[in-house]
């Protein structure tokens, strides 16, 4: 009898050491792979009412669709108000009927580079024509191309900055892409053997007006006089810096002239003489143009009825 007992004591704590070797393992598990994955909520919606519901739902705020633009995006917030972030520049396009961010990184082409994704289809480089090759092109049924008297070499980039590199004699053109356009700056690498010192650059005008104003700048125009884009009056800087702002110590206009028209237009520029000879010019010297085709911020703020206080750079308004 004493040995029947034993025997089942021993069965009944071996089926427990058994059954509490199954719950340690199951506890052991990992919690993935016991707990449900979490159902991802929305970040965007088709318009306003559908944004409202999907933030009250997710309890995060979400982004209407129907009010991106090039350079405001609208949320709407988990307790349904709304807020309007506002770029200084275009963040996203319009392309092939979609929205397409806006990325101003050169890549290598055969002839020369082009940005990414650039609202512009900015190009640079490109196959020499007759004697002189394009440098940048921006647009194209509406188009505005720099070129150069005589051969490019192929640019070298860094991120959204081409260097051609000893364009003449001690002369490099550095091209930056920004989101509205394009600067474009000589770098005068040595003291010039003539204070008389000045290059031209062939414009190259398609579907667009350009008429030079007071200031110096030019002014591109579509049909009925619409301003389409400007290119600023250019300014000349030497490699000395302001020890306290960080900024050039000197900075000097630059001559600019808008001579010829049709396919024989093209831009004159006559650095400063005296800051060429001066014995305190530090070089390089670098004379840049900044070519922009955004419009004014403020009119498409208007144009959509968003108020709210501006700030530098990003505006985000809640309305």
């Amino acid at each position: 009898m004493a040995l029947a007992v034993a025997a089942v004591l021993a069965a009944e704590t071996a089926l427990v050491a058994v059954n509490t070797g199954q719950a340690f393992a199951l506890a052991d598990q990992p919690k993935s792979a016991t707990r449900a994955a979490k159902p991802k909520t929305a970040t965007t919606a088709a318009d306003i009412p559908s944004a409202r519901v999907a933030a009250r739902l997710s309890g995060h705020r979400v982004e209407a669709l129907s009010e991106r633009s090039e350079t405001s995006t609208t949320w709407v917030n988990k307790n349904g108000t709304l807020t309007t972030e506002l770029a200084a520049a275009p963040v996203r396009f319009q392309r092939t009927g979609q929205w397409t961010d806006v990325d101003v990184t050169l890549r290598g082409t055969k002839h020369g580079a082009e940005s990414a994704a650039h609202p512009l289809g900015l190009q640079l480089g490109g196959k020499a024509a007759g004697t002189s090759s394009p440098l940048v092109t921006v647009g194209s049924d509406q188009k505005v191309a720099l070129g150069w008297q005589g051969t490019l070499p192929k640019p070298k980039l860094s991120g959204a900055k081409a260097l051609f590199v000893d364009v003449s004699q001690g002369t490099d053109i550095s091209v930056t892409a920004t989101r509205t356009g394009f600067e474009q700056s000589m770098v005068i690498k040595e003291r010039p053997q003539s204070a008389d010192f000045s290059y031209t650059l062939p414009l190259d005008v398609s579907g667009l007006n350009a008429k030079q104003l007071p200031d110096g700048s030019l002014l591109f125009t579509a049909e009925k006089s619409q301003r389409w884009a400007v290119m600023s009056a250019p300014v000349m800087v030497d490699a000395a810096v302001d020890p306290v702002s960080g900024e050039p110590a000197r900075r000097v206009p630059v001559a600019m002239k808008l001579a010829g028209k049709g396919k024989s237009a093209r831009l004159v520029f006559r650095p400063d003489a005296k800051m060429l000879v001066d014995r305190d010019t530090k070089f390089p010297v670098t004379v840049s143009t900044a070519f922009s085709a955004q419009a004014q911020p403020a009119e498409a703020v208007a144009q959509r009825g968003v108020s709210g206080n501006r700030s530098a750079g990003l505006d985000t308004r809640s309305r």
